[in-house]
């Protein structure tokens, strides 16, 4: 979880440092313009996304409401997917401009694919496991309550 969270800081802090393309299709590399660009579009998802809400578990009153949104937090937690495909664009863009040679640009584009197919696999395997974790608890409070 933790190498998972630091990835997407990582992401932010890249975010930051990163130029852009305006309207014109011109390359700005000014970073008081870049982060306020950054702040204007992106920077509040990318930070509800990312921000650590398992370190207030265990702080009271706080904790408390955590444990009560779980679940919610928990689909909260399923909306880094986009961030995932944002994040393997500006890769893709990268890699045109690093790798000259096409071998390396297709082993990169390669690794890219499977790394992406392995994340939805575990999203998808996330969601699996909470179905059937809910089912079993719906099922034992069925029978239980006879």
């Amino acid at each position: 979880m933790w190498v998972v969270l630091g990835f997407f800081i990582l992401h932010i802090f890249l975010t930051f440092n990163t130029g852009y393309k305006d309207r014109n299709n011109d390359i700005i590399y000014d970073r008081y313009k870049i982060a306020r660009n950054y702040m204007k579009g992106g920077f509040e998802f990318d930070l509800l996304v990312s921000f650590p809400f398992v370190l207030f578990e265990g702080w009271g009153v706080i904790g408390e409401v955590f444990r009560d949104y779980h679940h919610a937090l928990f689909l909260l937690r399923l909306l880094r997917i986009f961030n995932i495909m944002e994040i393997n664009e500006s890769l893709n863009y990268i890699a045109d401009d690093v790798f000259k040679s096409n071998l390396m640009l297709f082993f990169f584009r390669l690794l890219s694919i499977i790394c992406v197919i392995l994340c939805v696999a575990h999203v998808g395997g996330c969601i699996w496991f909470k179905l059937g974790e809910n089912y079993v608890r719906f099922f034992y409070e069925s029978v239980n309550s006879f």
